[in-house]
């Protein structure tokens, strides 16, 4: 069954004057991100309230990034290496402090957008309607040309590839979830709590990880992958030979089709 399928949402002919005030809050990770930062923080600020940005010690310009955009918190951790096992633990909670003062959280990578012509409506239509866990259709975005740094993302780079594991359930009320229980990488999560879900055809997440080839190559190059990762075999293809990615972005490049 395609649970992306089917007619759009009733939400879309809705007046913003029929629906609730809504307050978000958007958490996400961060280790020298310069370059994406400023289309995440142009994106998520034209409809969230605030973005907490959880910086694990960059050495580039992205705390100076950060700073430069109102409604913006960083906080400092130090987790060395990348290491999946503390990201998860990091995710499951650190969103908990928004209860009582938010409706939704979003919690994603710094390269992960979520994506709809009309989020601030879509959340205020989940909120009057009861819907606690947004549930979008996921794609691998691929650029040919640097992006550079000024408009949203997807205004520079609008093909991508459907790719299941970016279904993630990255949107939800801390209010009535309990817990979101991800698994390494937040691809998977058992929420608990009271689990209302929202899908719609217009409810994306593009995950711009290729912004083009040369980008894509520094990023694999400057990951910083942990024995600890390693020894459970998550993000191995981090240690794939730089062979394997340019085939990997070429032929992603040939099988992409317009997403926005």
């Amino acid at each position: 069954m395609n649970i992306f399928g089917g007619s759009k949402n009733n939400w879309t002919e809705l007046s913003m004057k029929d629906l609730p005030d809504v307050r978000t809050c958007v958490y996400t990770l961060c280790y020298n991100e310069e370059i994406i930062l400023p289309f995440f923080l142009r994106h998520y600020l034209s409809f969230c309230d605030e973005v907490v940005v959880y910086d694990n010690g960059s050495t580039d310009d992205s705390v100076k990034v950060i700073n430069s955009f109102k409604n913006t918190r960083i906080v400092k951790y130090n987790a060395g290496e990348l290491r999946d096992d503390l990201h998860v633990t990091m995710k499951d909670n650190i969103w908990k402090e928004a209860r009582g003062r938010f409706d939704f959280v979003v919690v994603v990578d710094a390269d992960e957008f979520i994506y709809s012509p009309d989020m601030r409506k879509l959340l205020a239509y989940c909120k009057k309607t009861g819907k606690t866990i947004l549930h979008p259709k996921g794609y691998e975005m691929v650029g040919e040309n640097d992006p550079g740094k000024e408009g949203m993302i997807y205004d520079h780079i609008k093909k991508g590839i459907y790719n299941s594991i970016y279904d993630k359930k990255a949107v939800f009320d801390p209010n009535n979830i309990r817990e979101i229980n991800y698994a390494p990488g937040a691809h998977k999560a058992v929420p608990r709590g009271r689990v209302r879900y929202f899908r719609s055809p217009d409810l994306k997440l593009l995950h711009y990880k290729f912004l083009s080839k040369e980008r894509y190559l520094k990023k694999i190059r400057d990951a910083r992958q942990s024995d600890e990762n390693r020894k459970h075999n998550y993000g191995f293809v981090l240690d794939y030979p730089e062979e394997y990615h340019v085939k990997l972005y070429e032929d992603m490049l040939k099988k992409a089709v317009q997403v926005v």
